[in-house]
Parts: structure tokens; C-alpha cells; sequence
């Protein structure tokens, strides 16, 4: 009885690991993107490319801005989108989750909503993009 539960257990032990190891989503690489919006009763327009900077955006309006997320690695990648900073209650995103395919390109968008009654000033953050390969 001993044996046959031991060796139970070897299977168990067995089965579980392989099971881990093809399941098993690991981090590839991680992006971070500046993101900056000025709430003002002006509205202008910055054209940086290196950084999500929405510029002044007046009270009550919504801005976009949009950025591509190319696979470049030979498997699939899950790219899950994280946002931090002062700037996160008035960010949301087109998809915060997305699969991708090896050569495929992803386009997110990004939006800023401003309400009314928020305090005029500067709003900064951080979109990380963390890229996980995906499991079998």
C-alpha cells in the first residue's frame, strides 16, 4: 500500500510540474510611458511622440491619444496595461488587456477625461506595458 501511494504521489508531483511549466505566463519585457495632462480653461495640443503628454486640456473635455504595441518576439504575448500617478482617475484605455500575435501590431487608446469641478493644475503618471508570454 505504501509503495502504491508513493508512487502516487511521484505521478502527482509529476503531472502538476509539467502542467506549471506549459502554463506557466513569464514577464519578457516591460515598457514605461510618460503621461502628462495641464487641466487649464485653455486648450492646446502637444505633438511629443516619446510621451503620452495630452497638453492643456480645458475642464469638462476629453482628450486621446493613441500607442502601437508591435510583438516582436517569435511567440505570442499578452501586454497588460498598468497606470499610476496622480493622472490615473481621469485615464482610461481602449483595452488594458491584450493578446498578440508574433509580428502583429496592437494599436491602444488612450483617454483623458477631465471633469468639471476637478482642480486646475498639472496631472503626471506612468503607463507601464507589461509583456508576458502567453501560455499554450
Amino acid at each position: 500500500m505504501n509503495k502504491l501511494m508513493f508512487a502516487l504521489l511521484i505521478l502527482l508531483i509529476f503531472v502538476s510540474s509539467a502542467l506549471l511549466l506549459f502554463n506557466w505566463n513569464y514577464i519578457v519585457d516591460i515598457k514605461y510611458v510618460n503621461m502628462k495632462v495641464k487641466a487649464d480653461d485653455i486648450f492646446g495640443i502637444n505633438v511629443n511622440s516619446t510621451s503620452l503628454d495630452f497638453g492643456r486640456t480645458s475642464l469638462g473635455s476629453q482628450v486621446s491619444r493613441e500607442i502601437n504595441l508591435t510583438n516582436n518576439f517569435k511567440f505570442a504575448v499578452t501586454a497588460k496595461i498598468m497606470n499610476s500617478g496622480n493622472i490615473t482617475p481621469f485615464v482610461s484605455v481602449s483595452q488594458s488587456e491584450v493578446n498578440i500575435l508574433p509580428g502583429e501590431k496592437v494599436t491602444i487608446a488612450y483617454f483623458v477625461d477631465i471633469p468639471i469641478d476637478a482642480v486646475k493644475g498639472e496631472y503626471v503618471g506612468q503607463s507601464r506595458v507589461v509583456f508576458m508570454r502567453r501560455s499554450i
